[in-house]
């Protein structure tokens, strides 16, 4: 009888557990995984399901944390931050397509329809102060252990601050340790690190493919690489354009 008691209570405590997860959860659930494309717009007033731009998600974060490989999520115009708290960083995935540069609503829906320079879609690491950049993410986006299948394309990253030695002191815009995605249509402008790679800092074998980048306006404070710096990497280079940064020696 005991026995029986302890395994009711096991199964009671369970379901509140499991119960707890259903109503925290905050993104959508898709019979068969998440779709082919998952659609965000900041300004869409829809069922924030991600299926249509009338139904984008809002956050990028979630689309991001939905989405498989496979999967390519487009992002309309606009400001977009990965969450609330310095450490919070785009981390990218293997085998997901990032494409920004849509018009607010998807304009007429096609891909065709993405102008990056026309629609700017901005990744943010400012979260806090407005007039101070000390509480910013350390890395806006983020592209450690990804390969060649990983895409970030039409956006622009900017206000990453990282300055809190040892662990978050380089690669404000974007930090790629053992990471070689493909990054292209990209302007990385005034970000900051402490030590190395204001606007990217790539370490550990990281060979990412940079396609028509511009790093504008970036800051290592104390050692190299105002715009880019790379340790033991060999990222590959085309057309990238270096300009107004700043780096200590």
């Amino acid at each position: 009888m005991q026995k029986q008691k302890q395994i009711f209570s096991l199964f009671v405590i369970l379901g509140l557990f499991l119960g707890f997860l259903a109503s925290a959860w905050p993104l959508p659930v898709y019979a068969g995984g998440p779709p082919a494309i998952i659609y965000v717009d900041a300004t869409a007033t829809g069922a924030n399901s991600g299926l249509s731009w009338e139904d984008a998600l809002t956050d990028l974060q979630a689309a991001i944390t939905m989405a498989l490989s496979g999967v390519e999520i487009w992002v309309a115009e606009g400001t977009y931050t990965p969450g609330a708290t310095r450490g919070s960083t785009f981390q990218l995935k293997n085998g997901v397509e990032m494409y920004g540069g849509f018009p607010g609503g998807g304009g007429d829906g096609s891909f065709e329809a993405r102008d990056p320079w026309a629609h700017p879609t901005t990744l943010s690491g400012e979260i806090g102060n407005q007039s101070s950049p000390t509480d910013n993410c350390y890395h806006v986006v983020t592209g450690s252990g990804t390969d060649g299948t990983t895409i970030l394309d039409g956006f622009v990253v900017t206000g990453g601050y990282a300055d809190d030695a040892p662990s978050y002191e380089s690669g404000g815009g974007m930090y790629n340790y053992g990471g070689s995605p493909l990054v292209q249509n990209v302007v990385f402008r005034g970000n900051y690190a402490g030590n190395y790679g204001g606007g990217m800092e790539n370490v550990a074998a990281s060979s990412p493919r940079l396609v028509n980048v511009k790093f504008e306006g970036n800051l290592a404070d104390a050692y190299d690489g105002g715009g880019l710096d790379n340790f033991n990497s060999s990222p590959i280079l085309i057309n990238v354009l270096f300009s107004g940064n700043y780096a200590q020696r």
